[in-house]
C-alpha cells in the first residue's frame, strides 16, 4: 500500500486526546513507523507556520525527522534586484531550513542527504484557519525527488483529512498559482 487517506482526530487543538483514537492514524503509525502524536504535532506546527505567510495561498510544511524533531517552513515572498517578487514555497523553505540547521550542527552534505531521505515531509494549506488541498506543485515535486525524500503527507480537504504517499508514486504537472499568474501576465519580463 503506497497511498493512504488519514482522518485527523476530532479535536485538532489537543494532539494528546486519547479518548477518540482514529483507526486510520493507527494504520499510518504502522505504515511509516511514527506515533500518532508526532504526526499530529507536525500537522499542528505546519498549520501554525502557514499563518505566518503573507501570500493569499497560505502553506506550511514540517519535516518529521527520524529522531523525532520537527523542522518547519512556510511560503513567503523573496525579492531579487532585477526580477519581480517570487514566492518560496513551504516545501522549499522547509528543505532549506532542514539543510541550514544541520549544516550549523556540523553535519556533512552527505549526512544531511541521508537524514533527508529518512525524514517525512508534511505539507498543509490553510484558508481562514481551515485546511485545504496542498499537493506539491511540479517544481516542488522535482525538488522533493531531487533530495530523495521518500514519503510526503499533505492535506486534501477542509475535513482535516491528510494523504500519505510515497514520492516515487507522485506525478504532478500542476503549476503553482504564481506560475499560472505569470502565464496570464504578459507585461512582466522574467528574464
Amino acid at each position: 500500500m503506497t497511498t493512504m487517506i488519514i482522518n485527523r482526530p476530532t479535536n485538532p487543538t489537543n494532539p494528546t486526546n486519547s479518548n477518540n483514537p482514529d483507526k486510520l492514524f493507527d494504520v499510518c503509525q504502522n505504515f511509516i513507523g511514527l506515533h500518532t502524536c508526532k504526526i499530529t504535532e507536525a500537522y499542528n506546527y505546519a498549520m501554525e507556520m502557514s499563518q505566518y505567510s503573507e501570500l493569499n495561498q497560505k502553506h506550511g510544511s514540517s519535516f518529521i525527522c527520524e529522531n523525532g524533531e520537527l523542522v518547519v517552513g512556510y511560503n513567503h515572498y523573496e525579492v531579487y534586484k532585477r526580477r519581480p517578487c517570487v514566492s518560496i514555497h513551504a516545501e522549499e523553505d522547509a528543505i532549506n531550513n532542514f539543510i541550514l540547521i544541520h549544516q550549523l550542527r556540523g553535519y556533512s552534505d552527505r549526512n544531511i542527504r541521508k537524514r533527508l531521505k529518512k525524514s517525512i515531509l508534511l505539507t498543509v494549506r490553510s484558508k481562514n484557519g481551515c485546511p485545504g488541498l496542498s499537493a506539491p506543485c511540479k517544481n516542488c515535486l522535482i525538488l522533493i525527488k531531487y533530495y530523495g525524500i521518500k514519503q510526503i503527507i499533505y492535506s486534501i480537504d477542509a475535513n482535516h483529512k491528510i494523504l500519505l504517499q510515497k514520492t516515487k508514486n507522485l506525478n504532478s504537472s500542476r503549476p503553482s498559482s504564481g506560475q499560472r499568474w505569470l502565464v496570464h501576465t504578459p507585461w512582466i519580463d522574467t528574464r
